[in-house]
C-alpha cells in the first residue's frame, strides 16, 4: 500500500525539497531555526536612505520589520521602520538603506 499524503514517510520526503526551495538569503541556524540575512541594520543604527521617496535623507532605524495597516489588514514585508532626520516616521524597503 502506498503512503498517504499525510503519512510520516511522505512528510520526510517533502521537507528536504522545501529546504532546497528556500531563497539563498534564508540561512539555517544551528538550533534548527532560520534567519533572514537581508536585515543588516539594527535598532538605533544611523543610515542613509538610498532609494525611494526619501532618497538622500538620514534616518535612524526604529525596527527591522516593516509593518503597516491598510484597510484594517496588517501587512508585513522585509524592511525597516525608520525615524527621519526631521523626526517624522517612514517605512522603507530593506534594500533602500545604506551606511552613513
Amino acid at each position: 500500500m502506498a503512503p498517504s499524503a499525510t503519512s510520516p514517510l511522505s512528510i520526510q520526503v517533502i521537507l528536504p525539497r522545501l529546504r532546497d526551495m528556500r531563497p539563498e538569503y534564508i540561512v539555517e541556524l544551528p538550533g534548527g531555526g532560520v534567519m533572514d540575512t537581508r536585515y543588516v541594520y539594527a535598532r538605533a543604527d544611523c543610515v542613509r536612505i538610498t532609494q525611494g521617496p526619501y532618497a538622500g535623507r538620514r534616518a535612524t532605524v526604529e525596527s527591522r520589520q516593516a509593518r503597516w495597516v491598510e484597510h484594517g489588514v496588517i501587512h508585513q514585508e522585509p524592511g525597516y521602520d525608520v525615524v527621519l532626520d526631521d523626526g517624522a516616521g517612514a517605512t522603507v524597503r530593506w534594500d533602500w538603506l545604506g551606511r552613513m
